[in-house]
């Protein structure tokens, strides 16, 4: 029993008749995180379900077309010489990625749920595992696009006007290739970027493009015609680090591939709620068997891979800067 002696206060009456807080009546509110969709990006290259293999191969030819001349011959009864052509590929092999989360049967009897502002069910984290995947998606790509052999850029420098003009050469060497050139950055690249065109004399004699090029654009991750040149940059935080270098890159549409297997041949599980997404080879399903120690627990299975392509085909660059 406390005496609460006038006048009363929250402080002498909270710990007997109140709360030392009390939650807002808004849902809860989700931190901020990256949330590239690197799906468009991508070049689907096959799906894997029934074929009797985890890796898919796709050809390429050369010296061919518009890459083999044809000869001059010394005379009009002379014989052209038979010429060879070169055969190449390059494979996705599937991989497979898990999530899961579990809860009580108290837990999930006792959550405010229902109230306004309400807790975190797991319905509500089973509906949020396309996005997961597109999460381990996105990551495996910047782990491919590390990959990339060839770079511009410097592992001692900050990203400049000058790595950007070196990327847009290197493009425009890019004989035959086709579609926007783009660039995958870490936030923090583009910003010495941005440092950069800043004090580049083009744009200090303009206010509007100065004003276009430095404008605050919170959260945005997709800049398309970035600075006018001509090509589409992309930032995410998953972009690697090596060596002191973000490992940022540089690529042409189909440079980096993935591949997948539809679930729907999983068949006969225990879950009649079962969600089968062919289109990503992406599973979720409730698991049974914790049941029996009282909890409740769902399990996401995917089921795809991610590659470069052949630089044959696809011009493709590391775009690296110091960290």
């Amino acid at each position: 029993m406390a005496t609460i002696n006038p006048p009363a206060t929250h402080a002498g009456t909270y710990p007997t008749v109140g709360f030392s807080y009390v939650f807002a009546e808004q849902a809860i509110r989700e931190r901020l995180t990256d949330r590239l969709d690197v799906l468009p990006l991508l070049d689907l290259r096959g799906d894997l379900a029934g074929s009797g293999s985890d890796t898919i191969r796709i050809t390429n030819v050369g010296s061919i077309g518009f890459a083999q001349r044809m000869e001059s011959l010394a005379s009009e009864n002379s014989r052209p010489t038979p010429q060879a052509y070169t055969l190449g590929y390059d494979s996705v092999t599937l991989g497979i990625k898990g999530l899961s989360h579990s809860a009580t049967f108290l837990q999930t009897i006792l959550a405010r749920e229902r109230a306004a502002g309400g807790g975190l069910s797991l319905e509500q984290l089973k509906a949020m595992v396309p996005e997961s995947f597109l999460a381990t998606l996105r990551y495996d790509t910047c782990v491919a696009g590390a990959a990339i052999s060839g770079s511009v850029g410097s592992a001692s420098y900050n990203a400049s006007v000058d790595d950007a003009l070196a990327f847009l050469a290197y493009t425009s060497r890019s004989l035959g290739a086709s579609g926007t050139p783009a660039l995958m950055l870490d936030p923090e690249q583009q910003i010495h970027l941005q440092q950069s065109f800043r004090v580049e004399p083009a744009f200090q004699s303009s206010m509007a493009d100065f004003a276009a090029a430095q404008a605050a654009a919170p959260g945005m991750q997709v800049k398309r015609n970035y600075m006018g040149l001509g090509f589409d940059v992309f930032l995410s935080d998953d972009v690697q680090q090596s060596g002191g270098a973000y490992q940022g890159f540089g690529f042409m549409p189909g440079a980096i591939g993935w591949a997948k297997a539809s679930v729907s041949p999983v068949q006969g599980l225990s879950d009649p709620n079962a969600m089968y997404f062919d289109e990503f080879g992406l599973l979720v399903f409730r698991l049974a068997d914790g049941e029996g120690n009282m909890t409740q627990q769902y399990a996401a299975m995917a089921f795809y891979g991610v590659a470069l392509g052949s630089a044959d085909v696809f011009p493709q660059t590391r775009f690296i800067s110091k960290v």
